[in-house]
């Protein structure tokens, strides 16, 4: 957001819990809009939104509340349960909570349908008496999509509800404009990817500029079936409602539905309240995450490639980097700084009409993800060659400095008296080394000085017949 806040809730005075998002609308502003409903709560209220006495009413005991209509992109600002004043998010939930689940055994289930599960029922997956709401906005999300998963391995909690709006914005939005585009489908015409098992490697051919983030959600996605399944499954989901309106007359309204993109069990980290679910003896805790921190499962693969058809360019093709700008070839391990690198600078708007955001992120929510590399396969950029230019030039001498092709320093080449300088150091000291290792040995010198005494005897005795040589005369005793 911005640091004067959000403008269109800056005109409404007061503090205000956002209870959740509804359906989609139609809008004559730029994008995609869908509902965001509030309920107007005490100043003091930050850390417990839906507290029993959380709620602001008037007179006749009726909370005030309010509806906007926003873009998608702002899925990942109104989170469940964030309160908000002057147009600033003032408070999330503080009560957090570690649980271990299944994604294979997900039920998805409307906000205030009556609810019949495993032997328990209620009048509402979000009872009444635990959350409190305005009228209005109860009454909107009536629709809205909550995801029931089985908690495993644990006495106190036998269930944990997300609402789908909030697996859509932690899966799969790494940025606001990938929101949008999954929501519209145009991430087709983005990204496409294939799984290479035998290398275990996620290939996608782009000619976006990715940041890591998006990398590697979109990696995730086209790792495994369930992931694929899972990034088709929102905006395919809004088409079956569109179409089934369309030829069968209906009226339902279009809603968010999202999948867990991975398949095996998982450790979430998550904020909310719990709550009994059922009456009497026959209730079950369950817990509410409004809001996930943190998801331990892995990413299904080890490297990334990234196939462009987008010639890099000097001095660009960062994240930040304009539209049609690759990465760069460099690209270091994940870690939590470059995360929030991502979300503070490389956040781009989800319609290019809108405005720049700016949000700040400070946990990393897959821990797991690290270690991931990545290679680029792009083609080389126009107007720049492999190989220098290259002419041959006869040269008469050297001189320090720089050579030229006329004039005084015609015809000789350019060295730099430092270089010069160590290279004849260089060529001094190895042939030093070859003179070293052609003299021979000490035994090898005695036998050849012995032999020269011998040979310089025979010539004397030769010159001077009758002469004895001094081996003799030590040997005569003479």
């Amino acid at each position: 957001m911005s640091s004067g806040g959000y403008k269109p809730l800056v005109k409404h005075e007061g503090t205000w819990r956002v209870d959740g998002f509804s359906h989609f609308v139609h809008s004559k502003k730029p994008g995609t809009r869908i509902k965001v409903h509030f309920s107007q709560v005490g100043p003091e209220v930050s850390g417990q939104p839906f507290n029993k006495d959380a709620l602001l009413k008037d007179e006749s005991g009726e909370a005030k509340s309010l509806e906007l209509k926003v873009h998608v992109a702002r899925l990942r600002h109104f989170r469940t349960g964030t309160v908000w004043r002057n147009g600033k998010c003032v408070g999330i939930p503080n009560e957090q909570r570690e649980f271990q689940i299944d994604p294979g055994r997900i039920k998805f289930i409307n906000f205030d349908n009556q609810f019949q599960h495993e032997g328990i029922s209620a009048d509402s997956i979000l009872p009444a008496s635990y959350f409190q709401m305005a009228r209005s906005s109860r009454k909107e999300l009536y629709n809205a999509l909550y995801a029931l998963v089985p908690v495993l391995f644990d006495n106190r909690t036998k269930w944990l509800v997300l609402p789908a709006a909030e697996l859509l914005t932690f899966y799969f939005g790494a940025s606001d404009r990938m929101l949008s585009w999954i929501l519209s489908g145009t991430y087709r015409d983005k990204v496409r990817g294939q799984f290479l098992k035998a290398e275990d490697t996620v290939e996608l051919h782009t000619d976006e500029s990715l940041s890591l983030r998006e990398r590697a959600t979109f990696g995730r996605s086209y790792a495994s079936e369930a992931g694929a399944e899972a990034l088709h499954t929102p905006h395919k989901y809004l088409t079956w409602v569109s179409t089934a309106n369309h030829f069968e007359k209906k009226l339902s309204t279009l809603v968010i539905k999202a999948l867990f993109p991975f398949e095996g069990m998982t450790r979430l980290t998550v904020v909310g309240k719990a709550y009994k679910l059922g009456q009497g003896d026959n209730a079950a805790w369950t817990f509410f995450g409004m809001r996930m921190l943190r998801c331990t499962h892995g990413p299904g693969f080890e490297m990334l490639r990234i196939v462009t058809g987008v010639p890099a360019k000097d001095g660009a093709g960062g994240p930040g980097g304009s539209k049609g700008q690759v990465p760069p070839v460099f690209d270091p391990k994940f870690d939590e700084d470059q995360f929030t690198r991502d979300e503070l600078m490389y956040d781009l708007p989800a319609d290019p009409r809108l405005r720049r955001l700016r949000r700040e992120a400070f946990e990393n929510p897959f821990p797991n993800f690290k270690g991931i590399g990545t290679e680029f396969v792009r083609p080389k950029a126009p107007g720049h060659s492999a190989q220098g230019y290259h002419e041959d030039v006869e040269i008469d001498g050297l001189t320090h400095g720089e050579g030229e092709g006329s004039g005084e320093g015609s015809g000789l080449l350019g060295t730099d008296f430092v270089q010069s300088d160590l290279q004849e150091a260089r060529q001094l000291e190895t042939f030093l080394n070859v003179i070293d290792a052609l003299r021979p040995s000490r035994k090898y010198r005695t036998l050849i000085s012995r032999g020269s005494r011998a040979n310089r005897n025979l010539r004397a005795r030769r010159r001077c017949p009758g002469s004895v040589s001094p081996i003799q005369r030590r040997k005569t005793g003479e």
